[in-house]
């Protein structure tokens, strides 16, 4: 049964992480990894959400794990990350690293709070 839940969870997530990601993309045009970027703090801030409801385990395996696991992204996070590396493009790591960090904390944070 957890497996069904985390399995389901996450195919829900990762498909929520591809439509919004296609969608930034499309209205987005800039070349900083948006697309990531927005996916990942919004997923820290529903984390928080759903950290501050106190729900069960089934609860916390289907959405926590599974969909919010699905959802965000380290590894294209980490990825984006080298890609900036390998360019050199110094100002707009130190941006995303930053932005992605304080503001994954603060939306956290913030949706514990709420």
């Amino acid at each position: 049964m957890n497996l069904l839940l985390v399995g389901g969870g996450a195919m829900v997530g990762a498909s929520a992480r591809y439509g919004i990601s296609n969608l930034v993309k499309k209205y987005i045009l800039i070349t900083f990894p948006i697309a990531t970027l927005v996916i990942n703090l919004l997923g820290c801030f529903l984390m928080g959400l759903l950290l501050a409801q106190g729900w069960g385990n089934s609860a916390w395996l289907l959405l926590g794990t599974g969909v919010l696991g699905g959802f965000t992204t380290f590894s294209t996070f980490m990825n984006e990350s080298a890609m900036l590396i390998n360019a050199r493009q110094w100002g707009r790591l130190i941006t995303y690293l930053l932005v992605s960090y304080v503001g994954g904390w603060g939306l956290l944070w913030l949706g514990m709070q709420i």
